[in-house]
């Protein structure tokens, strides 16, 4: 006599286990946090005002986020927040490195794993800042996602874009043209490029044989799935012979604004003004800009000016400095 019952839960089984495809492949549990939008920013977030909380979790060291929306309100609720304390608050190890050369501007490492890996439903990516590439494989293939660490172009399911790549809408489009043969309204409109201005001022105190220089500037940077504006104001003290000694000495910011007005491609446009505060500072870095969506060419404009005093004896007279970014 037959008995179909255990052949059914075999079945069932096996269907149970081929949808694991379709899920989290992991190694390890899935460990849930979230985070709020606190700090006071110098534009308002377009669909995320301050107080609102986006919920993720990590996976086998990789932050997993519901969709674009929540990778946005992430990334804007950690514009300039140290990066050690986003770490040791949900025991992440991001791609940022702690102690760098220089001042690290790239803000995008703060979500990535030390492989460069994010998982934004229902992608996961891999950016490779030393190629400027993005590598994305389906959530519905990751099983496979030994492939994309490896960045195994071979595997037919990896899309490879570029830093310059407007991703999100071309990860939409393949798949509206995978739902769909109407067309598909496209943005026309030119993509910004990577850009970076500076202006500098210094002093000489030839006594004691040194002298000091102040920089400042904007840089507007594209990562492929998000973009930033930055500004920087930073102080660096040379020996006689005109070799950096490697250490920072304080200035005194008298005063300082930047005007900015942003056009979104095929999005919004806004103005602002951000007031720098004054005191002395060896370094510092202000967010202007933090999104997904990338600029229109030659619509956005940056216009940094500082007032600037150098700690010497006796007192230097105020310098101002003035940085114009426009035309990217």
């Amino acid at each position: 006599m037959n008995h179909p019952i255990p052949y059914l839960f075999i079945v069932i089984f096996l269907l149970q286990s081929c949808d694991k495809e379709n899920d989290d492949f992991s190694l390890s549990p899935k460990v849930k946090y979230s985070k709020i939008i606190t700090q006071k920013s110098p534009y308002t977030h377009p669909t995320a005002p301050i107080g609102t909380t986006v919920n993720f979790h990590l996976l086998d060291r990789r932050i997993v986020l519901e969709n674009s929306n929540d990778f946005s309100i992430l990334m804007w609720s950690l514009a300039d927040e140290e990066i050690s304390k986003f770490e040791n608050d949900i025991g992440f190890t991001s791609l940022m490195d702690l102690k760098p050369k220089e001042q690290d501007i790239t803000d995008i490492k703060k979500v990535l794993s030390p492989d460069g890996l994010i998982q934004i439903n229902p992608w996961v990516f891999k950016l490779d800042f030393e190629e400027q590439l993005i590598y994305v494989l389906p959530v519905t293939h990751i099983s496979q996602i030994d492939d994309l660490k490896e960045k195994r172009t071979s595997n037919s399911n990896i899309q490879v874009f570029t830093f310059m790549d407007d991703v999100w809408q071309l990860l939409e489009e393949g798949e509206e043209n995978i739902q769909t043969d109407s067309n598909i309204k496209r943005c026309r409109e030119a993509k910004a490029k990577n850009k970076q201005v500076y202006a500098t001022t210094s002093i000489c105190n030839c006594t004691p044989y040194y002298w000091q220089k102040t920089t400042i500037s904007v840089r507007y940077n594209k990562f492929g799935i998000w973009e930033t504006v930055k500004a920087f104001y930073y102080t660096n003290f040379y020996n006689v012979y005109g070799q950096s000694n490697n250490q920072y000495t304080n200035s005194s910011l008298l005063s300082g604004t930047i005007h900015y007005h942003f056009d979104e491609r095929c999005g919004i446009s806004y103005y602002g003004t951000r007031i720098l505060p004054s005191g002395q500072f060896s370094q510092t870095s202000y967010t202007l800009r933090s999104n997904k969506k990338p600029l229109e060419r030659n619509k956005s404009v940056v216009n940094m000016t500082v007032n600037t005093s150098y700690i010497v004896s006796p007192p230097e007279p105020a310098q101002s400095i003035n940085t114009l970014l426009n035309n990217f």
